[in-house]
């Protein structure tokens, strides 16, 4: 019994240094394990760089569609942001803002003259929609107990509104304040009964007659009155485009009246008179207007008015809005 006792210790003897051995050699391992992991890290990321380590990682981890897909939204991100702010840049920069105001004289001591503005028409670029800003309603139908009203309210509350236009969706037009226009148009040169004739041909008439024609007092002046709107552009210091409103007035009257006036004298050769004899003795004189009056050539003032107004609005177009046109006879 003794002997087998003596027999487990020296065994337990030996195996004590063996197991020692065993795990100081697991421990030496998994040393040079992590070790050698720890090379293959750094070699790794000296090669993809810090920045790309994390993707080819992830690359290897998640597999290339989970990579390529995380990839697209990263883009996706940046596109997204990158086009609000160019957007947002291009909005500012394209913006404007304009006042209105009923103030008749908003900037006096202004370097650059700037004339007032309280009626407004914007129209979408894409749409062809229209949308009027106007300070005081009823604008467009003026009449001397509104004229009084506004009058009194101007000196009592001035109104101001700023908007803002962006250029790249609406386009802008700004008109004046209503204005009167007063344009007196003489006739006379073009009433005279041998305008139609050539130079030429005038110098076969009679001294008679010379002498007649000449005595004739002037008989046609008229008289026209308009309120408007005339749209502001960059003129300096006219007042937008009323100047050009008057003389389309004064053309369109004139030209009006020498087609009437050629009608007149071409009815009295009848409708059998081929155009083109007409025209010769037009030229030649033959057919003139001699003892022709007002009536006779215009007829009702009325519709002569309404034509002038519907060609003068035709030829300016939206340079200017017209409120009010009337003519009569001096």
């Amino acid at each position: 019994m003794w002997t087998a006792v003596r027999g487990t210790s020296a065994l337990r003897r030996v195996n004590s240094p063996m197991l020692r051995c065993r795990w100081r050699r697991s421990v030496t391992s998994t040393s040079s394990e992590k070790a050698a992991s720890s090379r293959a890290a750094t070699l790794r990321t000296g090669t993809y760089s810090v920045k790309g380590y994390d993707f080819v990682e992830g690359f290897h981890v998640l597999g290339p569609g989970a990579a390529l897909s995380r990839l697209k939204a990263t883009l996706s991100m940046y596109g997204l942001l990158g086009v609000t702010v160019v957007s947002s840049i291009a909005y500012y920069l394209t913006t404007r803002t304009y006042e209105l105001t009923t103030d008749p004289d908003p900037l006096p001591n202004s370097r650059f003259q700037k004339f007032p503005s309280d009626y407004a028409v914007l129209q979408n670029r894409w749409t062809g929609k229209r949308h009027v800003i106007a300070l005081r309603d009823g604008d467009a139908n003026d009449n001397d107990t509104r004229e009084g009203k506004q009058h009194e309210l101007e000196e009592s509350a001035i109104l101001k509104k700023r908007i803002r236009v962006n250029w790249l969706i609406h386009s802008v037009r700004l008109y004046l304040h209503a204005t009167d226009s007063i344009v007196v148009v003489d006739l006379d040169a073009e009433f005279d009964p041998y305008h139609f004739a050539l130079k030429r041909n005038r110098g076969s008439l009679t001294t008679s007659e010379v002498a007649n024609h000449v005595g004739e007092p002037a008989t046609a002046r008229l008289l026209c009155r308009s309120r408007l709107r005339p749209i502001i552009i960059r003129n300096e210091y006219q007042k937008g485009t009323l100047p050009q409103y008057e003389r389309t007035v004064d053309t369109v009257t004139r030209e009006l009246f020498g087609e009437r006036y050629r009608q007149a004298i071409l009815s009295r050769s009848g409708s059998i008179l081929n155009p083109v004899f007409a025209d010769e003795l037009l030229k030649s004189g033959e057919l003139n207007g001699k003892e022709m009056s007002w009536t006779d050539v215009v007829g009702d003032n009325e519709a002569f008015s309404a034509e002038i107004q519907r060609r003068v609005q035709k030829k300016l177009g939206e340079k200017v809005i017209l409120l009010q046109f009337s003519m009569r006879v001096l």
